[in-house]
């Protein structure tokens, strides 16, 4: 079974593919390109997402809802782009889950407000690939949420 946590920004969508019977971790990042338009990022990230999906068709996908930020315009860009990765699954008849971080954090770390610090680690321990941000490090932690989810 292959299971894709995704964690999502205003720019990139980061990924983790848990693929159970090879037993180990791939990451990738869609980034959306143009700094300064996002309508354009967008659409970058919906055609390479949707290529993305294509290529490794993960049998249930797993997305961190956009996050209540203070700065409302940023956190409506953010769930832009969870969009994008929900209609993507939508058009490719992949299940797919949109779940808040309090959920896979206190599944997978043992508490809700686990630390920056704390998902880093769990996803060091989790391993077999480079954890090179926190983006990673949540999509690894996202993508586990499901496979513990799935039992």
């Amino acid at each position: 079974m292959k299971i894709l946590g995704c964690d999502c920004n205003s720019r990139s969508i980061t990924c983790a593919l848990i693929d159970t019977e090879v037993k180990n971790i791939t990451t990738f990042e869609v980034i959306g390109g143009d700094k300064n338009d996002y309508k354009q990022r967008v659409k970058n990230m919906l055609f390479e997402f949707n290529g993305l999906i294509k290529r490794i068709v993960p049998d249930v996908v797993y997305i961190e809802q956009a996050v209540m930020l203070q700065n409302v315009k940023t956190t409506l860009m953010i769930d832009g782009v969870v969009s994008v990765v929900r209609d993507c699954c939508i058009l490719n008849n992949i299940v797919y889950e949109i779940i808040d971080n309090k959920s896979w954090k206190k599944s997978v770390i043992g508490n809700g407000k686990a630390s920056k610090e704390e998902i880093m680690e769990f996803a060091r321990l989790k391993g077999g690939c480079k954890i090179t941000s926190q983006d990673v490090a949540d999509a690894i932690a996202i993508a586990t949420f499901g496979l513990l989810r799935l039992g």
